[in-house]
Parts: structure tokens; C-alpha cells; sequence
């Protein structure tokens, strides 16, 4: 069995996680989210250096080929994984964090990887504070978090704990994003809007190659295919490739 575990524990004022895997605490600062721990996957930097210095390997994004994560509790049947002089590559020993709370600090969000899959640190924080400004209720905060998780297409095991540091709901307040500079044209926007749509109808909206040039002509974007030299197969081959990269960079753009 394996285990990932995030836990917190407020001292005094202060606030202290412990964490093994990819369980995530995220702490709302006056609507900013912190991240109280770090997320023990196969690709961070250190984690990876402390792997292969005790034997371990990466291949394909697993731990020696069959773990999605690099800490963890259990899993001792695994060979390879604990053996060996120094206990193996994957350890259950967990990275600590202390976090002094101020007046500002809101609330505390632990969740397991299945809702992080889907929830940004920053989109949890904004969300779990829109609902809690709503009825002010933590375990209905809590549900709703997870039925949004189901909604946005989360496989993974769904788990939220909330801790509240006052008994009111939060305040509103404007949250400054950092801003990113636009290097595209107007024109360019335009056509990796059409492109977008095209790749929308092909997934499910029409069906042959013949109703997809038809839709694309009717949104007058069927010269962006020719422009850039695809057609039939090669189109569907490309987007099916391409798309979720492209819906990532729309997002970006266009908000």
C-alpha cells in the first residue's frame, strides 16, 4: 500500500507541516496561496540527485520505472525501492516547513494528488474562498472542492482537509497577478482562436474530414489550413498532437 501524507499543526501561532509524496498543503494568505510543502515527484531536481546517488533511477517519469512518487509511507514490498545499505531510494522521512501565522492567514488546505492534478495551489485558494464568502461552511467547502475535481476530469484518489484560523469568511479582496507580456498580434490571436475551434469540432462535434472543412470554412479559418500545409489525416494527426498545448497557451493569452 502506499501512502502520501500532508500534515499540519499549529503551535502557538505557528504553523508546521510535515509532508511524504504528493499530498499538498497550500495556506491562504489575504487570498494569496503559499505552498507548505513540496510536491515528492520522480521530476524535481533534488529529489532526482538523491535517487540515483543511492542507486535509484528515473525511466519515464517513475521511481525505478513504477512509482509516481519519491517519499512515501508503505510499498516495502517493492523490491528495490528500501533495500540496500542506506534504505533504498524511496524514503518515508518527510520535509518540514514552519510558517509563522499572521492575522491575514486564512485557512489551510491539504489535499491528495488527485486534487492537484486538476487545481492549481493559487485556483484551490480562489475557489475554496469564494465558497466559504458564500455559506461559510468548511465541510460543504470541502465537497465542493471535490465534486469540482470530478467535474474537471480528476482520476486520482480525492481527499480535501480544511483548517480555518478565524470564524468569520474571508474578505474580499483583488489579488495582484503577476502580468505576462503579450508577444503576438492581434491577427495571431485571431487565427489560434480559429485553430482552437477546429481542434473542439474534431474531437467530437463532427465527425468526417468533409463536415470539418465545412465548419472551418463557416468560421473562416479553412486559409489557415492551407497556409500551413496540412489536410485530411494530417490535420487530425497534428491536433490530436497539438491541442492540449495550444488550449495551455490560449489560456495564457487570452484571459
Amino acid at each position: 500500500m502506499l501512502i502520501s501524507i500532508a500534515h499540519g499543526a499549529i503551535l502557538n501561532r505557528s504553523l508546521l507541516v510535515a509532508n511524504a509524496g504528493d499530498c499538498r498543503a497550500v495556506l491562504s494568505r489575504r487570498g494569496e496561496a503559499i505552498e507548505m510543502s513540496k510536491d515528492h515527484r520522480p521530476c524535481c531536481v533534488n529529489e532526482r540527485a538523491r535517487i540515483e546517488s543511492l542507486g535509484g533511477f528515473i525511466d519515464d517519469g517513475y521511481l525505478n520505472g513504477q512509482l509516481g512518487v519519491t517519499r512515501a509511507l508503505g510499498n516495502w514490498h517493492i523490491k528495490g525501492l528500501k533495500e540496500g545499505g542506506n534504505g533504498g531510494p524511496l524514503i518515508a522521512e518527510p520535509e518540514l516547513k514552519l510558517m509563522t501565522l499572521m492575522k491575514d492567514d486564512e485557512f489551510l488546505i491539504i489535499g491528495s494528488d488527485g486534487i492537484w492534478d486538476v487545481f492549481r495551489s493559487q485556483n484551490a485558494v480562489d475557489f475554496a474562498r469564494r465558497r466559504l464568502q458564500e455559506d461559510n461552511n468548511v465541510k460543504s467547502c470541502c465537497r465542493d472542492i471535490v465534486n469540482e475535481a470530478k467535474k474537471r476530469g480528476a482520476t486520482d484518489n480525492l481527499t480535501v482537509v480544511m483548517v480555518c484560523f478565524h470564524s468569520e469568511p474571508p474578505p474580499s479582496v483583488v489579488v495582484q497577478r503577476p502580468r505576462v507580456r503579450r508577444c503576438i498580434s492581434a491577427e495571431g490571436l485571431q487565427n489560434l482562436k480559429f485553430l482552437l475551434q477546429a481542434a473542439w469540432i474534431l474531437q467530437g462535434k463532427y465527425f468526417s474530414i468533409g463536415d470539418f472543412f465545412s465548419a472551418t470554412e463557416k468560421r473562416g479559418s479553412s486559409y489557415l489550413w492551407k497556409s500551413i500545409g496540412c489536410n485530411g489525416e494530417s490535420v487530425m494527426g497534428r491536433l490530436s498532437t497539438f491541442s492540449m498545448t495550444l488550449g495551455y497557451l490560449a489560456r495564457q493569452l487570452l484571459d
